[in-house]
């Protein structure tokens, strides 16, 4: 059974989620592996894209991460309120 939760709604080929989200519920619900790192001091989705750019980024800006693309459909001067997430796939796993 599948359940959705507000935070996550799916979008065509991707999903709408909430900078609020927890990693570990992204992670779950998206299928994904070695989303969350314990060693970082981030738990949300709005913190990985602050962390991963440097930066709050503004509304339109990428991110992408080994196996998703992350871009900002709404933020501000101070946090990220949405982004939308899509799966990369790719050929193979072997790729190196």
């Amino acid at each position: 059974m599948l359940t959705k939760t507000p935070e996550i709604v799916a979008d065509g080929d991707g999903w709408l989620v909430k900078g609020s989200t927890d990693l570990h519920a992204l992670q779950q619900t998206l299928g994904l592996e070695n989303l969350v790192d314990e060693d970082n001091d981030y738990a949300t989705v709005a913190g990985l894209v602050i962390a991963v750019n440097g930066q709050i980024p503004h509304a339109g800006e990428m991110v992408e991460l080994p196996s998703i693309q992350i871009t900002v459909t709404e933020a501000n001067n101070y946090r990220v309120d949405q982004v939308r997430v899509v799966k990369l796939t790719s050929p193979h796993d072997e790729e190196e």
